[in-house]
């Protein structure tokens, strides 16, 4: 019998050694994960690996970013602004409303928001334009208010003058052959007129004084005649 206990006592023996070792195990804290990289650095290699030409390997770091940073707007703007590059204005609106989310006031975002926007209704308006049937009643009610609320957040309230037609080209007059210069006939040299010849001036003859008419005396009579 005490060799039978012997082999029962050393497999209890274990088993309390192994719980033992399993409660341990339970109790130690587990072990922290590695803090990030900090937000800045993050942003460098991204912006590094784009200026190299590695945009698939930025956008990549920038979505890393926004996981270890879910607070900071800085990796979605950075994703908004490279799909908008792109030419990827749904993925820049996506980007773009993040950002908003954790920044409301920020004047990037926003504006990245409203270009993206603007850029896919102008491509849709563009196909409707094509449409034989045109614009829809509704559609065009709606794009005109929206067309009016654009120009008053632009501060221009009159839209610009349509661009003037380009001048057309006046036709050309054809021209009759200028006629052949006749010379002209070979003439003696025109001689001056020989000058005429002074003409004497006869100076007035001097004003004479005009006499004083002379008046008839008539003789006195003779008083000695009465008395013949």
């Amino acid at each position: 019998m005490c060799a039978s206990s012997a082999p029962r006592s050393s497999a209890a023996g274990l088993a309390v050694a192994a719980l033992s070792l399993l409660l341990a195990a339970c109790a130690a804290p587990p072990a922290a994960a590695p803090s990030p990289p900090p937000l800045d650095e993050q942003m460098r290699q991204a912006e590094l690996a784009r200026i190299q030409g590695s945009p698939g390997q930025a956008r990549a770091l920038w979505q890393q970013a926004a996981r270890d940073h879910p607070t900071s707007k800085l990796p979605w703007l950075q994703l908004a602004e490279d799909h908008a590059r792109a030419g990827e204005h749904g993925s820049a609106i996506a980007a773009a409303q993040e950002a908003v989310q954790r920044d409301p006031a920020d004047r990037d975002a926003q504006g990245l928001l409203a270009l993206s926007g603007l850029r896919i209704a102008t491509t849709a308006l563009a196909g409707l334009r094509e449409h034989p049937e045109g614009l829809p009643g509704t559609t065009r009610g709606e794009a005109t208010s929206l067309t009016r609320l654009l120009r008053d957040a632009l501060g221009d309230a009159t839209p610009p003058p349509p661009p003037a037609p380009p001048p057309k080209p006046k036709p050309r007059v054809a021209r009759a052959p200028a006629a052949a210069a006749v010379p002209a006939s070979p003439t003696a040299p025109a001689t001056a007129p020989a000058p005429a010849p002074a003409r004497a001036v006869v100076a007035p003859p001097p004003s004479t004084p005009a006499r004083a008419p002379v008046s008839a005396t008539v003789p006195a009579a003779n008083p000695f005649d009465r008395l013949r």
